[in-house]
């Protein structure tokens, strides 16, 4: 059976992931061993599932676009963390896996930080047997209404540009810990792969957030982009424009 469990950032996804792993992980058992392989897209460590809650485990790091079905071993259950960064021809292979008998159980995101869903979680949801949300619900961190956008903060200001990929932590994680921050490469002038922006490291939070919410913010921040753009000024005769306003 091919299963899907998504949530927003914060809800759980990889210590859920792990517990299921643990859980399954019996090979040997007197009476029906089992034999699970924990494994995952991208984390803030390699080759490990981390949670925030602290729990940890080593895992098969696989790279999107190149999953087979031989990598897994013949386990009898895989657990993949962070599903959502799979292609839709990995989500096909796991599918037939599935289909041949193994429980593939995945978790991932829905949505990306532009609220547009990612396209393997888009295929999870059109070939998993059994799709659910995670039982916990993180709420918005304006309202505390349900959380549906992993809103992206770069330097505290929310955006919908940059990246798809840039691994950060929820608000309120420790600047101190590499592990619990990311780093936009590109924000900024910065050069990709170096972790560094025209003025220095830039950070990236993320704040589960429900769609109103995220709106206004983006919203308010594109209409502040706007009157701050070189065009706006010059049609409205602000100071430095080289223009007068109309009398």
């Amino acid at each position: 059976m091919l299963t899907f469990y998504f949530g927003v950032m914060g809800s759980g996804k990889s210590a859920f992931a792990l517990m299921t792993w643990h859980e399954k992980h019996r090979p040997t058992a007197s009476h029906h061993p089992n034999r699970a392989v924990l494994a995952t897209t991208m984390d803030r460590s390699v080759d490990k599932v981390t949670s925030r809650t602290g729990m940890a485990a080593q895992a098969l790091r696989i790279t999107p676009g190149e999953v087979t079905p031989e990598m897994f071993g013949g386990a009898d259950t895989v657990v993949i963390d962070e599903a959502q960064f799979l292609t839709p021809d990995d989500v096909d292979g796991l599918a037939t896996l599935a289909a041949a008998g193994t429980d593939v159980v995945c978790f991932g995101l829905r949505t990306d930080f532009t609220s547009r869903m990612f396209a393997g979680s888009r295929r999870l949801l059109e070939l998993a047997d059994h799709v659910g949300h995670l039982p916990i619900e993180p709420r918005c961190a304006r309202c505390e209404r349900p959380a549906l956008i992993n809103a992206r903060r770069v330097n505290g200001v929310v955006t919908t540009e940059g990246d798809t990929v840039v691994i950060g932590d929820v608000t309120g994680g420790s600047p101190s810990d590499p592990d619990q921050l990311g780093f936009d490469d590109t924000s900024a002038g910065g050069q990709p792969g170096t972790g560094l922006g025209a003025a220095g490291r830039v950070s990236v939070e993320y704040d589960p957030m429900c769609f109103g919410c995220w709106s206004n913010e983006v919203g308010a921040r594109r209409f502040i982009d706007l009157r701050q753009s070189p065009e706006s000024r010059h049609e409205s005769g602000e100071p430095g424009s080289g223009q007068h306003g109309h009398r």
